[in-house]
C-alpha cells in the first residue's frame, strides 16, 4: 500500500546495499531516461542523530526540493521525475535507513528516527519543500510535527488508514518475512499495495527487482508503524497538495483524508487520471507537471 515500484519503468542504476550496512554496488541498469538523471546529479551522506549513515542524491537546478520515497523503494525512485523537473529545481531524493546506500540504524526501530533523518538532509540541503510518497509520507508528516519546516509540501497517497493488524504476525505476508522468503513476501506487498497483476509481473522480470527484495528486511518495522499510525492534529500551515491516484480505490488511502484535511487547512486535491499508488513511476510527466505547477 506504501511501496513503489521505480522497476516498472527500467532503473536498476542505483546501488543495491547490504540491509545491515555493507555496500555492493551494482553495474548500471542502462535504462537511460534514469540513469540520465543519475549522471546528473551527486550522491553525499550525512550522519543522522542516532549515528546512521544517511544518503541522498542533489541534482538540477533552483530551488531545492525533497523527494521521500515509500517502501520497498530507494532514492531511486524518483529517476524519472528528477529527470522532467531538474531544469526548475533541484532535486533531493533520499535514501531513507535500510535501503540504497543508507545505513539499517539500530533497534528499536521508530518513525520518529525517520523524521529525524528528514530533518538533517533538509537542513544540510536547504529543502524547505517536501515531496512524499506513501510511507514517506507518513515520515514526512512526522517530521513536520516534530518541528521540521517546509514552505509547501506535496503528499501522494499516504496510508493513513490501514487498521491495527492488518499485518499482523498471522499473516501470510509476515509468515513469509519471518520465514526469510524474501521474494515472495515483496511480490505479495506491491500486490496489497495496489498494483496490478500486470505491473507486479513487469516489475519481478526487471533488473531492479533484486534490491526491491533486498529492501524487505526494513519492511516488518515499518509495517508496525503504520498499523499504529494517527494522522498529527496539526493544524500545519503549510500550502499542501495531496495527490490521489484517479484509479485508487484503496480504504488506506482514501478513508483518512478528511483527518489530513483537517490537519492540513491549505489543503488542495488532485487526481493523476489513470492512475493507482505508482503515478510517479507509470506516469511521470503527469505526476511531474501536477508537482512541478504546484511548487512554482
Amino acid at each position: 500500500m506504501w511501496a513503489s515500484a521505480h522497476a516498472v519503468r527500467g532503473c536498476g542504476c542505483a546501488p543495491r546495499t547490504a540491509w545491515k550496512g555493507a555496500s555492493r554496488d551494482e553495474p548500471a541498469c542502462g535504462f537511460p531516461a534514469h540513469a540520465e538523471a543519475c549522471e546528473a546529479s551527486e550522491m553525499e551522506q550525512v550522519v543522522a542523530s542516532d549515528g546512521t549513515p544517511i544518503a541522498y542524491r542533489v541534482g538540477g537546478r533552483g530551488e531545492p526540493v525533497l523527494f521521500v520515497h515509500g517502501a520497498i523503494a530507494s532514492s531511486a525512485d524518483w529517476g524519472h521525475v528528477a529527470r522532467l523537473l531538474r531544469e526548475r529545481f533541484t532535486i533531493v531524493t533520499l535514501d531513507r535507513r535500510g535501503r540504497g546506500r543508507s545505513g539499517f540504524g539500530g533497534e528499536p526501530y521508530s518513525i520518529v528516527q525517520e523524521a529525524e533523518d528528514i530533518a538533517v538532509v533538509a537542513a544540510k540541503t536547504n529543502a524547505r519543500k517536501i515531496v512524499a510518497h506513501s510511507y514517506g509520507g507518513l515520515c514526512t508528516m512526522t517530521a513536520l510535527e516534530r518541528g521540521v519546516h517546509a514552505d509547501q509540501l506535496v503528499l501522494y497517497e499516504p496510508p493513513v488508514s490501514v487498521p491495527p493488524g492488518t499485518f499482523g504476525a498471522h499473516t501470510r505476508l509476515a509468515g513469509h518475512i519471518n520465514a526469510g522468503s524474501h521474494d515472495a513476501a515483496a511480490a505479495m506487498f506491491l500486490s496489497a499495495a495496489d498494483a496490478t497483476d500486470a505491473e507486479l509481473a513487469a516489475i519481478r522480470q526487471s533488473p531492479v527487482w533484486p534490491s526491491l527484495v533486498d529492501s524487505v528486511p526494513s519492511l516488518a518495522r515499518e509495517l508496525d508503524e503504520v498499523q499504529a499510525w494517527t494522522t498529527p492534529a496539526g493544524p500545519f500551515d503549510i500550502p499542501t497538495l495531496l495527490l490521489i491516484g484517479g484509479d485508487t480505490t484503496s480504504p488506506s488511502y482514501l478513508d483518512g483524508v478528511p483527518g489530513i484535511a483537517s490537519a492540513f487547512p491549505r489543503l488542495q486535491r488532485q487526481q493523476i487520471t489513470g492512475q493507482r499508488h505508482l503515478g510517479h513511476v507509470l506516469a511521470p510527466e503527469a505526476f511531474a507537471a501536477a508537482v512541478g505547477d504546484f511548487l512554482t
